[in-house]
């Protein structure tokens, strides 16, 4: 909008040219002004426009190009490289007034491949150019670069080389080169197919072309790299072994359903060869099937078209990066071109004769050949025809209107204002008539869009009420309007909030010019805007970001800073956070030559330029300061480097001058507390070490104490099978005494007989039969006495017996329970064995008597309580290699609190009872540690407990040994 109605606080003035006074035009004084507007529009039109790169480079004194082409100037490629240079560096040449010149070169190494050869060529360059030397150096395509890598410093000493048209760049082809730079090439052969494939879907085949040479077999590379998984791939047939003459015949022969793509067809295998132009004229000989190819020089030849590697880029690339050489940019900073910059190119006489629509062909395409519009092909000719003629008709006009004078005015005035409204709606620039009162007396088509208005809306109404925001200064509109009235050239260039009107906030540069009556007061305004919304939003966004980063400087706990690396460390920039860090002022480190060697403690600028020399892209140090009132603080320093002068790296100690940017904040606290908790560990590790020896110690004793307890409850065990063996010996032995005491008694009864005389047959009969059943009574109790005897010995010695042996399972724990069965054969319960018969085991017999007496006490003690008719089921299986032995109860079982518990040791429901709590415990060691097995425990109230025990099977005894 205009600018008289913007606010103050959001409007800027702008500098601009002074404004030649508006006085008040006549009609007549109109037509030079046309006329001058003709003759500019034109020269517009007319004019040429210029090259850009043909202005002369600014660096100051002369340029020496040198291009050297790896092949012979006959090959289309070699003459698109050069066309490219020439096109870039023949301007910039012309203009240079004499300081710049380009000589070319050409290797030839085509029909002159050998190595040989090519140290002729660097000792003809030497020579030819040792007195009048190259400053840039272009090399054409792969030899070219790799001859002259190492050796352009001896051609040119102090030359920089850039490269176009090299295959197969990888960056390590430049390691240790950093004076070259260049763009590489790359062919688009997978991208051609796929275009050719979208473009002809019909197609069966598609036959790629190629040879055996070595730039044949490159090529074939290349395609099996890059169309490796695509979906044409299987419709692709390479052809690369054919004398030329077969070639012709095999392609004549195709069925009309194929597309050729041509990568390489210059020698066949007969050694025959032919150039570029040649093969492709051979192939559109030979067949009328569309062609595509991978390189420019084949375009606008008779190719349908593809993406082209074209060496007019190469060329114009490479050129543009030796100006800029040329100019003063190291080579280093102008990094290598590897992306694909080809482009697709096709014909459109040959896409209309294969029927193909310009609809399928990729976006960006350019297109040869295509026919141009009658706008297009006498452009030149109707713009300015036009506008002369538009010109003269309104110079007619408004020579009517003077002849007419008075009579026509007003039509003249309609006619003038309809044909300027045409010129005025057609800019791209809001235009707008106000009169004094802030009233729209006009305004064009495009500001009517701009602001969304239809020009009912707007002719007529208040700026005020339309386009400008409501109250935008709080200042009357009145008020503001007199103001600027009185002196519109304050307001000539200006810029300030508008509104559209969907309520979206916008920012108009707007030039403004008075209209003035006869008298030469001011009647209205003039005004032409720009829409500078983006820029404005640009500028705000930047000015936020300065104002945030410098809330953010002054706001952070220490100092960001600016410094040389050598020297004293001197600083160019510190922020307002070094005042409380250092007790110095900004102007103290920048202006009164503060550095760093005055400022950190003495003792520890070696440890900062140390840090700074071990990573200088990025490090971080800790030391300390010396504060402006003598005191000393710790800080951490952090930063990067930023630049350096000179050849040698930067350095913080030495000539250089490097500059590094960084941020130091207080650690001195940190570092106290570092202090303090290092010296706390060292002494709480002291603490843990004297503890930890006191409990080991207390282990040590635990361990003794609970070894005694288990040999304690062993001997206890023994102790038991001792009282109950004892007292099952006792009966029989007291019936053998009885029974040899009856028969004494009767012997000295018949010895009484025999001696008195009276023994008669009867008597010796009597005594016979008593004594026969005597002594029968005596052997049967004597001999059970024994095998108690000798079952007891055994379990004995297995019990304290640590070696192993091997046994019968289940007649080994029938011997057990022997004897064990004083121990419940006065109840009502009973243990029950079964399993295999025949298993054998090599073990530690006196570890499963232990088990099964523990496993039988306990149930006696707490399953059994209580009850009558417990059984204890013992069965014993192999399975696989491993022994299972169950030991199941149908007693009271267990609840999940006492079941998680039960191998604790000192656990017991029945302490004070007869518990020691150690009895399954020890059941758990021998089973996991003895016998290398596992124990597991079943149990719910009420159903009984389970135990199973597995231990591995073992065949001799040393497999068993501890």
């Amino acid at each position: 909008m205009p600018l008289p109605l913007s606010a103050p606080q959001t409007t800027r003035t702008v500098q601009c040219p002074p404004c030649a006074p508006d006085n008040a035009m006549h009609p007549r004084a109109v037509l030079p002004t046309l006329f001058l507007l003709a003759a500019a529009v034109f020269f517009l039109c007319w004019a040429p426009p210029r090259n850009a790169s043909a202005q002369p480079p600014p660096g100051t004194g002369r340029t020496h190009f040198l291009l050297v082409h790896s092949y012979h100037p006959n090959m289309l490629w070699v003459q698109d490289i050069n066309s490219g240079v020439q096109e870039v560096l023949g301007p910039a040449i012309d203009a240079s007034n004499g300081t710049m010149r380009l000589s070319v070169e050409f290797m030839d190494t085509k029909r002159h491949p050998d190595a040989a050869y090519r140290a002729d060529i660097l000792a003809l360059l030497r020579d030819k150019y040792a007195q009048d030397p190259p400053d840039v150096i272009i090399t054409a395509d792969n030899i070219a670069l790799n001859t002259l890598l190492d050796e352009h410093e001896a051609i040119a000493p102090g030359s920089r080389v850039v490269f176009c048209g090299y295959n197969n760049y990888t960056p390590d082809a430049l390691r240790g080169h950093d004076d070259v730079t260049g763009i590489a090439e790359k062919v688009s052969i997978r991208e051609t197919i796929q275009a050719a494939a979208a473009m002809l879907p019909q197609t069966s085949r598609f036959i790629v072309i190629s040879d055996r040479s070595e730039t044949g077999r490159a090529m074939t590379h290349e395609l099996a790299l890059q169309t490796a998984g695509i979906p044409e791939h299987g419709r692709m047939e390479l052809w690369d072994a054919y004398t030329f003459a077969d070639l012709g015949r095999q392609l004549a022969a195709l069925q009309g359903t194929e597309a050729i793509v041509l990568l390489s067809a210059l020698q066949d295998t007969a050694g025959n060869v032919q150039s570029y132009r040649q093969s492709l004229r051979h192939i559109l000989a030979a067949t009328d099937r569309p062609v595509f190819a991978v390189f420019g020089f084949y375009a606008d030849k008779g190719i349908v078209g593809g993406k082209l590697t074209d060496g007019v880029m190469q060329g114009r690339e490479a050129a543009r990066m030796a100006l800029r050489i040329a100019q003063g940019t190291p080579p280093s900073r102008i990094p290598v071109i590897t992306e694909n910059i080809n482009r697709f190119v096709f014909n459109h006489e040959l896409l209309a004769r294969y029927g193909i629509s310009s609809d399928s062909i990729p976006a960006e395409s350019t297109v040869l050949n295509r026919p141009p519009s009658f706008f297009t092909r006498y452009r030149q000719v109707l713009l300015p025809a036009g506008v002369l003629v538009a010109l003269l008709v309104l110079a007619l006009a408004l020579e009517s209107h003077h002849l007419v004078r008075q009579r026509a005015v007003e039509q003249s005035l309609r006619e003038a204002k309809t044909r300027y409204r045409e010129l005025v709606d057609n800019a791209r620039s809001v235009i707008m008539h106000i009169d004094r009162n802030g009233q729209i007396e006009f305004i064009n088509e495009y500001g009517l869009s701009f602001f969304g208005y239809e020009e009912h809306e707007l002719t007529g109404k208040s700026v005020a009420a339309t386009i400008l925001p409501q109250n935008a200064d709080g200042t009357p509109y009145s008020e503001l309007l007199r103001r600027i009235l009185e002196n519109p050239e304050t307001y000539a260039c200006h810029e300030n909030e508008n509104i559209r009107k969907n309520g979206e906030r916008v920012w108009i540069s707007w030039l403004n010019r008075p209209l003035r009556d006869a008298s030469g007061n001011v009647t209205g305004l003039l005004s032409a805007g720009q829409d500078a919304t983006e820029r404005k939003k640009a500028q705000d966004a930047l000015a936020e970001r300065e104002r945030s980063y410098s809330v953010l400087l002054s706001n952070l706990p220490g100092m960001a800073f600016r410094r040389q690396t050598g020297g004293d460390g001197t600083f160019l920039f510190a922020s307002e956070g070094c005042l409380p860090l250092t007790g110095f002022a900004p102007d103290d480190f920048v202006q009164h030559g503060r550095n760093l060697r005055g400022l950190a403690h003495p003792e520890d600028l070696p440890r900062i330029t140390g840090a700074i020399d071990a990573s200088p892209h990025r490090y971080a140090v800790e030391y300390r300061i010396i504060r402006s009132d003598g005191e000393t603080r710790w800080v951490w320093e952090g930063g990067m480097m930023i630049s350096g002068s000179g050849t040698s790296p930067c350095r913080s100690s030495g000539d250089s001058i490097c500059v590094i940017e960084g941020f130091m904040t207080d650690i001195t606290a940190r570092v106290t507390a570092r202090t303090e908790l290092e010296r706390l560990n060292e002494e709480l590790e002291e603490r843990v070490a004297a503890r930890t020896a006191e409990l080991q110690t207390s282990l040590e004793h635990l361990r003794q104490a609970q070894h005694q307890l288990v040999e304690t409850e062993k001997m206890a065990a023994l102790g038991g099978l001792v009282a109950g063996v004892a007292h099952e010996i006792n009966t029989p032995i007291g019936i053998g005494v009885t029974s040899t005491s009856y028969l004494q008694e009767k012997m000295q009864q018949l010895e009484e007989l025999y001696r008195s005389g009276g023994m008669k047959r009867s008597d010796i009969e009597n005594f016979l039969r008593v004594g026969n059943e005597s002594l029968t009574a005596t052997r049967m109790n004597l001999s059970r006495a024994a095998d108690l005897v000798r079952s007891f010995k055994q379990v004995a010695v297995d019990q304290s017996d640590e070696d192993t042996r091997r046994f019968n399972v289940l007649d080994y724990l029938e011997e057990v329970l022997v004897s064990l069965r004083p121990r419940y054969k006065r109840t009502s319960h009973r243990v029950e064995l079964s399993g295999d018969k025949d298993l054998v085991i090599t073990s530690y017999p006196g570890v499963f008597m232990q088990i099964v007496t523990n496993i039988l006490t306990n149930a006696l003690l707490h399953a059994f309580d209580g009850m009558e008719n417990g059984v204890l089921s013992i069965h014993a299986v192999r399975q696989g290699n491993d022994l299972t032995l169950t030991l199941a109860d149908n007693g009271k079982g267990m609840t999940p609190e006492i079941l998680s518990r039960v191998f604790e040791p000192f656990f017991s429901t029945r302490r004070g009872n007869g518990g020691t709590g150690l009895g399954m415990h020890i059941v758990y060691n021998l089973v996991t540690r003895r016998l290398k097995g596992t124990v597991q425990c079943r149990s719910t109230p009420g159903d009984g407990t389970t135990f199973t025990i597995t231990v591995p099977m073992q065949d001799s005894p040393s497999a068993v040994q501890t």
